[in-house]
């Protein structure tokens, strides 16, 4: 059975009726980041929902979304979630497009 991570049962449940929705992945850190930074990350999911907040200096910068997928959730997740019910509308007969 597919489980979904909490951070994206909200795409499940939002309405079909936005033209536009923004939905960001924060992917995890590769073995070559891990190395040089010592696992540290320049962002991270923000405390309110669709929040990333990235770590600058002097004061961190945050961003809103319409949706964001933690650094657990899986390419399969995100297409469930995404791809998916484009997919679906699109060959029910309605225009979608996802840039990646």
């Amino acid at each position: 059975m597919h489980t979904v991570p909490q951070e994206m049962e909200a795409v499940k449940e939002a309405p079909t009726s936005h033209n536009v929705q923004v939905y960001v992945r924060i992917r995890p850190i590769n073995s070559k980041e891990q190395s040089q930074a010592g696992g540290r990350t320049c962002l991270e999911q923000g405390e309110a929902p669709g929040a990333v907040t990235i770590l600058t200096r002097p004061e961190p910068k945050t961003f809103s979304y319409d949706h964001v997928a933690g650094d657990s959730s899986t390419q399969e997740d995100v297409f469930q979630n995404v791809g998916k019910p484009i997919s679906d509308t699109c060959v029910a007969g309605y225009n979608g497009t996802i840039f990646a």
